[in-house]
């Protein structure tokens, strides 16, 4: 009797690794896409987090409808840890079940700390926004930083602090950000900061815009979008910030249709962030299709009438009313990566290939992949977070 029990925890142990192996590769190898096909990323909140418990459901419910909707087009992935996974109901699992991949990634706003995409080149910019604690911004970008160490997916620093919400690029040359990139890179100049991000091959252009009124994030991606290189997205701002903005963009690039989008931002708070309810540029561009964020509001309709007339994509609405109100969209909750352009040798950045002078790019850094540090910081949250405390109110995640 007891040899026959220990055959059975033998065999259960041998079950339970021979199960944690397979997801590992399932995860290694849905990793593996980023650079061959065209990814989209989310990342789930975590259910031990008591800063996102009581919209725990509604995010989560929404990421997995975002899954749907692309279902079958291009690679869909959503990190989450096991402990999670296991409190989810089964209606999102069957949504998420194809795209899940293991791993602990500390935030829900993966578009602000992720690298960005530039001709199929990864690029990481330092996250330490203003408006979220030093300590607490580095824990969450250590987090992410080691997933991706994890699965191989390498990327170049550039020493520059810059949301991913504050990079908004046509996919051809042509960059835009606001002139928070000033002021979180005080001991900068405009010229340096401007070189430093020319030194990414594949920027050409970069168009430097004021903030928003009001938002404290300072993010251009509430504010532009471009459908494609030669068409660009602007909300319709009131007089005098309107004409301040379009001189500013239409000087800049000339040769490109801008075309204004109905914009009426909602008054309401979420944990001192104002809505991004009713902002339509917030939306995804893929390759196949641009992904709208509607909000059940009347103006929904029109706003998808201007992206229909202005793109040969088909125009696909996703609801984001149920998590919009926390002052973020379609686009500050994902992370897009075009696959590699044909012809390139490279799938991933390789910081190797860049060699910018001082001269010409001071903040560029030639580091791939994980940081010194990084796993140390990763693994324990710290302890002065408990309550996510940040330095100022900001209005909208953008």
């Amino acid at each position: 009797m007891e040899m026959r029990r220990i055959w059975l925890a033998l065999a259960v142990a041998a079950l339970v690794i021979a199960s944690t192996i397979t997801a590992f590769k399932l995860s290694g190898r849905r990793l593996a896409a980023i650079g061959r096909e065209y990814v989209v990323l989310m990342v789930a909140p975590r259910v031990d987090d008591p800063y996102y418990a009581d919209v725990f459901e509604d995010v989560v419910e929404f990421q997995a409808n975002v899954a749907e909707t692309m279902d079958g087009r291009g690679r869909v992935l959503f990190i989450v840890d096991r402990h999670t996974w296991n409190s989810l109901d089964e209606a999102c699992r069957e949504k998420l079940r194809e795209c899940r991949v293991w791993g602990s990634v500390y935030d829900i706003w993966v578009r602000d700390y992720a690298p960005v995409c530039v001709q199929g080149r990864l690029y990481m910019f330092k996250y330490r926004p203003s408006y979220l604690d030093e300590q607490e911004a580095e824990w969450i970008q250590n987090s992410f930083k080691e997933f991706l160490d994890k699965h191989g997916v390498e990327y170049t620093t550039v020493d520059l602090v810059l949301d991913g919400g504050n990079f908004v690029y046509d996919g051809e040359g042509k960059l835009i950000v606001t002139e928070r990139v000033l002021k979180d890179n005080p001991d900068m100049t405009r010229d340096e900061v401007i070189s430093t991000l020319k030194a990414i091959p594949g920027v050409d252009e970069v168009a430097m815009i004021p903030e928003e009124p009001g938002d404290l994030t300072g993010h251009a991606d509430g504010m532009v979008l471009w459908l494609s290189p030669k068409k660009l997205l602007v909300n319709r701002y009131e007089e005098p910030f309107r004409s301040r903005l379009l001189k500013i963009l239409e000087e800049a690039f000339p040769e490109v249709e801008v075309v204004e989008v109905p914009y009426r931002p909602s008054n309401e708070t979420w944990k001192g962030f104002p809505s991004a309810c009713g902002d339509y540029v917030n939306a995804l561009v893929t390759s196949w299709a641009v992904y709208v964020p509607v909000y059940g509001s009347p103006l929904d309709e029109e706003a998808l009438e201007v992206f229909r007339e202005n793109t040969d994509k088909e125009v696909i609405p996703i609801d984001a009313s149920a998590v919009c109100f926390m002052g973020g969209s379609l686009h500050c909750l994902t992370w897009d990566v075009p696959p590699k352009p044909q012809g390139s040798s490279a799938t991933r950045a390789d910081s190797t290939q860049i060699k910018p002078s001082t001269e010409t790019s001071p903040g560029l850094v030639d580091r791939p992949g994980l940081e010194p540090g990084t796993s140390a910081l990763q693994a324990q949250r710290p302890s002065s977070l408990d309550h996510r405390p940040t330095k100022v109110v900001r209005p909208r995640r953008s």
